[in-house]
């Protein structure tokens, strides 16, 4: 995974399709985040979808549209 400010990029067996919107949600290390909150949403649109060798993993790229902190049940 690459993370950003601007959007996220990983690699998944799961199907995506190029402007397709998605949720993404994160909860970051208490240690990095030293009282703030830990538990991420993201709302982002996939950017680019590519294969990545014979095995069937995609190379997923999303740009963040919009998000918030704090407000989702994580368990």
């Amino acid at each position: 995974m690459n993370i950003s400010i601007r959007g996220v990029y990983f690699a998944t067996d799961a199907a995506f399709e190029q402007k397709e919107e998605v949720e993404i949600r994160l909860r970051m290390p208490e240690q990095l985040m030293a009282g703030q909150m830990t538990d991420w949403c993201f709302t982002g649109r996939v950017a680019h979808v590519q294969k990545l060798g014979k095995n069937g993993k995609r190379g997923v790229g999303v740009q963040f549209l919009y998000y918030s902190a704090g407000e989702k049940n994580f368990e």
